[in-house]
């Protein structure tokens, strides 16, 4: 009988904290705005109820394209953060801060400058480069171009070399499209630990032909970069990649049902891993299908699960039904409940902690 919790306590390499009203950023989104306009570590602490033992905070820069009115300071969203874990007592927690990779010089003057502020805290950076050309909602609040990976900007080459010889990591965020795209860019990087968010970024729900393109490709971009020794992964954002999955009628799910669920559906489980279908399928059954592939590709040592929250919890609950970080986690677990207790640690403690730095 599978457990209903993952070992504990758990570490979080994936959550925000802003303040809309002190720091305003209209790259949050209407419906972040809308439902949390403030969330802070106090906010956070409330939600966990699962005892989180350390966690990183990801900067909610997202980007900023050349000249934009509502570009914003990554370096003021690192003084927030920090003015905040010392209000609030925080402890264990680490950053990774944004920092225009191709705008060069200037990018070295800003990792410096979030060393300065956060000294051992800071670990890594995130430059997020979701982009489409064919369709306006797969391309992030102000990312300029899709050709960053691709050699359209040769400084973005030249600024991502200073991340190895500082010691920090690369959050690479990117549509399932351009995932055989940053394969090939890392190549060239071998020493650089990179980690993939929230999966690659799949999204599903446009139909069973569609999805199962959508799959095909999003599986061989992620095998590419599973056979890179230095990248990992994030199990994050799931309610991106196929609304329902969590039982979104009730806001909550538990390990026993969705188990259950997941026995009963063991046939099409079987056929949703190899024809990639997935509209007409249980939403949590083509989740699972998803996030076992890559935990088969990359392996527990390379997984960590994550809460993406607040963004999660507004994606999951709304303003009628915010969901818990413990009720986030008790469906994640569900997911991998058969697993061997030693691989769960990985994927909800011990990767995340190898990874990026934390004690």
């Amino acid at each position: 009988m599978p457990t209903t919790l993952p070992p504990l306590p758990i570490v979080d390499p994936h959550f925000h904290i802003w303040d809309a009203n002190t720091l305003p950023n209209p790259n949050l989104g209407e419906l972040t705005m809308k439902a949390l306009p403030v969330y802070s570590f106090l906010n956070y602490e409330q939600d966990c109820g699962v005892g989180v033992a350390g966690s990183v905070h990801i900067e909610a820069v997202v980007g900023q394209a050349e000249g934009a009115a509502k570009a914003l300071d990554p370096v003021a969203e690192t003084r927030f953060v920090l003015e905040k874990v010392g209000a609030e007592g925080v402890k264990n927690v680490n950053i990774v801060a944004f920092v225009k990779l191709s705008a060069m010089p200037e990018a070295q003057a800003v990792i410096d400058a979030h060393k300065h502020l956060a000294a051992e805290r800071f670990v890594g950076v995130r430059m997020i480069l979701n982009y489409s050309s064919d369709d306006p909602s797969l391309t992030w609040p102000q990312v300029e171009r899709g050709d960053f990976l691709t050699g359209g900007v040769p400084s973005f080459k030249e600024g991502f070399a200073l991340l190895a010889p500082r010691g920090l990591s690369f959050d690479l965020q990117v549509n399932w499209f351009q995932l055989q795209d940053a394969a090939t860019f890392l190549q060239a990087f071998p020493e650089t630990v990179v980690i993939v968010d929230h999966m690659g970024c799949l999204k599903l729900g446009a139909g069973d032909e569609e999805d199962a393109k959508r799959i095909a490709v999003w599986q061989e971009g992620m095998k590419a970069l599973a056979a890179l020794p230095n990248v990992y992964v994030k199990l994050s954002m799931l309610e991106y990649m196929r609304s329902g999955w969590q039982h979104k009628e009730t806001g909550i799910a538990t390990a026993e049902v969705m188990s259950s669920e997941i026995s009963a559906a063991g046939n099409d489980m079987e056929k949703e891993i190899s024809e990639g279908s997935s509209s007409t399928t249980n939403a949590n059954t083509v989740v699972k299908a998803r996030v076992r592939e890559v935990i088969e590709w990359f392996g527990s040592e390379r997984c960590m699960f994550a809460s993406n929250f607040p963004v999660d919890k507004c994606l999951l609950g709304g303003d009628a039904q915010p969901t818990t970080l413990e009720a986030l986690v008790l469906a994640q677990h569900a997911l991998v409940s058969d697993l061997p207790e030693e691989q769960t640690l990985q994927l909800f403690s011990e990767t995340a902690k190898k990874v990026y730095k934390l004690k």
